[in-house]
């Protein structure tokens, strides 16, 4: 039987194509054949990426993209997630990505992202003790401290309690996933979502240098569309993609 399927894609897109499902299988998994990106179902019809996209794959779409480096660290490995993207060229990947596959892809809405994060569960977040949140997420935390604030107590900063050997963006799928099977729904980097705030749009997720309490899955942001990055000196946020799809009959 022929469903509509819709597939999100953790920092990055959205695709349509047409699946031939025989039930309604959770956690069942498909693989775009021209990224490579996979795909969870965490719903009736609704496909989310299992990682957030990451530089390999946003360079076959733009072989030359430069995530640039922070703090002397590289932000360019192919298995990191894409940054220094804006709305508008993550729109452009989905176009660019349903014109090579026959599918429609497009970003997810800010529902959709909700419902991706908490997986079914009334949560906001993944951990309860501070020392365990470096299991399931990227954030401001002791490694990043010790070489971006090393002169200040982690007493006197917003961060959690734990060490992950990441200063800055992690290779995607180092953390624990949630209960849906995705990766890094918190932390590492933000996510756009379709969703208009006035004339910005939504992101989502936080970052690797975001407070505790601003990486959960309640909290957004408003950014102008246009921003492909923000001052890194005050805040060290930068964007990756994020996609839906609904698959054609």
């Amino acid at each position: 039987m022929k469903r509509i399927v819709s597939i999100l894609m953790c920092a990055a897109f959205a695709l349509t194509a047409v699946m031939v499902l025989k039930e309604d299988v959770y956690g069942e998994t498909y693989t775009d054949k021209v990224t490579s990106m996979e795909f969870v179902k965490i719903g009736a019809g609704l496909y989310m990426g299992k990682y957030e996209v990451t530089n390999a794959q946003y360079r076959k779409f733009k072989p030359n993209h430069d995530s640039k480096a922070l703090h002397g660290i590289s932000l360019n490995g192919d298995n990191q997630p894409v940054v220094y993207v804006s709305f508008y060229e993550a729109e452009e990947f989905a176009k660019w990505l349903s014109h090579k596959t026959g599918m429609k892809y497009r970003l997810p809405t800010d529902k959709e992202w909700d419902r991706a994060c908490k997986a079914g569960e009334n949560i906001n977040k993944y951990w309860e003790k501070s020392e365990d949140a470096c299991r399931y997420a990227n954030l401001k935390d002791e490694t990043h401290r010790a070489k971006v604030f090393p002169d200040i107590p982690k007493e006197t900063l917003l961060m959690v309690y734990c060490e992950d050997g990441f200063v800055l963006t992690a290779p995607v799928g180092s953390k624990e996933p949630n209960k849906f099977g995705l990766y890094d729904m918190l932390g590492n980097v933000s996510e756009w979502t379709e969703t208009p705030y006035d004339d910005k749009r939504i992101t989502r997720g936080g970052s690797w240098s975001s407070n505790p309490d601003r990486a959960t899955c309640s909290d957004f942001k408003q950014v102008f569309p246009k921003t492909w990055k923000v001052d890194l000196k005050i805040n060290h946020n930068v964007f990756v993609l994020f996609v839906v799809a609904k698959l054609k009959r």
